[in-house]
Order: structure tokens, then sequence, then C-alpha cells
């Protein structure tokens, strides 16, 4: 039996599982599911931006050994880390997407940044810190 994963399919799987998928992933990452099996606990691969993609065990989130990749023909399309149900970050994690984020701004987006933190903060925790920072340039200027 093959798998046809869709954001539809995905978002039927156990909000558990995909927690610990999103918890793997990175704001730039996607994952890609197998395509066999029963389609409850996929195994899943996890590619982040100019890095070797990493395999996963589905039933119990650990890494396959470095050297094992899988079949390509077994995989299902890339879904981009903003396209998972489960998406939702802790403050801890958007905090530290948004610390990545501000070192990639010149001073005085950084200052701006600094001055809207907590809503910038709050809002990565939805959207990526970009995206979050388009917003609140647009609500208060710059």
């Amino acid at each position: 039996m093959s798998i046809e994963w869709t954001k539809e399919s995905i978002g039927k799987l156990d909000p558990a599982f995909l927690a610990k998928v999103v918890a793997r992933m990175h704001w730039d990452g996607t994952v890609r599911f197998g395509t066999t099996g029963d389609g409850i606990r996929p195994n899943y691969q996890i590619c982040l931006a100019d890095k070797e993609p990493v395999a996963y065990n589905g039933a119990n989130h650990e890494q396959f050994p470095a050297t094992e990749r899988f079949d390509e023909a077994k995989l299902s399309e890339e879904f981009r880390f903003d396209e998972l149900p489960a998406t939702r970050l802790d403050r801890i994690d958007a905090k530290n997407a948004v610390v990545e984020f501000a070192k990639g701004l010149d001073a005085k987006q950084r200052d701006f940044a600094s001055k809207h933190r907590e809503e910038l903060i709050e809002l990565s925790r939805e959207v990526r810190p970009e995206a979050a920072f388009q917003r609140i340039v647009e609500k208060y200027g710059n």
C-alpha cells in the first residue's frame, strides 16, 4: 500500500507525533514522509538548509544511522515547516529563532526589532521571524 501525503492527511496524524517531527525541524527545514506502511507513525526525513537529509524512525523518533538513506521513490513530496499543522513554537524556540533572524539585520533594523521584541517573539511562534518582522514594520513603520 502506498500512502499519498497531503496537508490534509498530515493533519490527521497524532498531534504528539507531529510535535516531535516539528521539534526536529527549523524554519527553513522540510520534511518528507515515508509512503509505505500503515500511515500512523511514518518514518520521515528532515532536510535543513545546506545540510544532508536526516532519516528518523517514526515509531520512536530516533535518528537512523547517518549512512542510511530512504528510497526516494518511497518518500512524499517535501513539506515546509510552515505547512505542517503542529508548527506553533513554544516561546523558547520562537525566541531562539528571532535571535538567529536578528543576526542578519542591520543596526537600524535590530534597534527596531529590539523595541518590538516581545511582539516579534509572540508572532514568531506562528510565522517565520521574517514574516513577523514584516508585519511589525507594516504596523508601526520603520
